[in-house]
């Protein structure tokens, strides 16, 4: 879809989210997402409510537009993807969406909404496989954190590998699988430990899965001791 005929659908939207722009806030998301899109500083509350108020040609209006110029109408598709139904259809919108994918408060709403995963962990685990191979820095954010939130421990050895082999492109993306990490040291320690013991990981990444994990209050201030010890210069 043109550029032009993609802001024109959009513009329907923007009118929606007019009530509830809020410059201040405005300024200081910007700060934090640092991304291309213009921003409105427009609560998530509101996309929320606002999507599941949307008549069914206002979502197909939303989900036809490929190209955004404001942060909050890209995520009011994030919002509506993740509500689709059958599952199979979400993965296949979402197969489509990811590599449009811009900044990391986009991804995270497609992962943190998802939470049907659980229920669907082998369709899941397929349609995370399918990026394996991507380099892009927000589909690689995606794939680590989608597993360690809704897939582990099933296949840990396999995605172990998987970030031991796979070079990682841009600072979300480490972050990530830093994020990924301590998460698992939460939920799967015994599996987690060893492969930091191994010192096989990106440098950065290893250590900023340490330093994250001694943020943590559900690690045993026993752990965050040893942890240090196996940071990499």
């Amino acid at each position: 879809m043109k550029h032009n005929t993609c802001y024109i659908l959009e513009r329907e939207f923007l009118l929606k989210l007019s009530p509830f722009k809020n410059q201040k806030r405005a300024k200081f998301n910007a700060s934090l997402i640092k991304g291309d899109l213009k921003v409105l500083g427009v609560e998530i509350k509101w996309l929320r409510k606002i999507v599941n108020s949307l008549s069914e040609s206002e979502r197909k209006s939303l989900l036809s537009i490929s190209k955004f110029s404001y942060h909050e109408t890209e995520k009011m598709k994030a919002i509506l993807i993740n509500k689709i139904k059958p599952y199979s259809k979400r993965l296949d919108c979402l197969r489509d969406f990811l590599p449009t994918i811009r900044d990391w408060a986009i991804c995270d709403t497609c992962i943190s909404d998802n939470k049907e995963a659980k229920k669907h962990k082998e369709e899941t685990l397929a349609f995370l496989l399918s990026f394996k191979d991507r380099k892009e820095e927000f589909i690689q954010r995606y794939v680590v954190l989608m597993y360690a939130i809704y897939l582990a421990p099933d296949h840990l050895d396999e995605y172990f590998t998987y970030l031991v082999n796979t070079e990682f492109n841009g600072y979300y993306a480490k972050m990530g699988v830093a994020w990924a990490l301590s998460i698992l040291l939460v939920s799967d320690k015994d599996k987690t430990f060893p492969l930091l013991k191994e010192k096989k990981l990106d440098p950065w990444i290893q250590n900023k899965a340490i330093q994250k994990a001694r943020e943590s209050y559900r690690i045993s201030k026993e752990l965050k001791e040893v942890l240090l010890e196996l940071r990499l210069k």
